[in-house]
């Protein structure tokens, strides 16, 4: 895996958690 595939899918999980933490 190169970092770029991993930084994005770092980020897209995330985004996905981000609106759990505000409920």
């Amino acid at each position: 895996m190169n970092w770029s595939s991993t930084l994005s899918l770092l980020y897209l999980i995330f985004v996905c958690n981000l609106p759990r933490l505000y409920l």
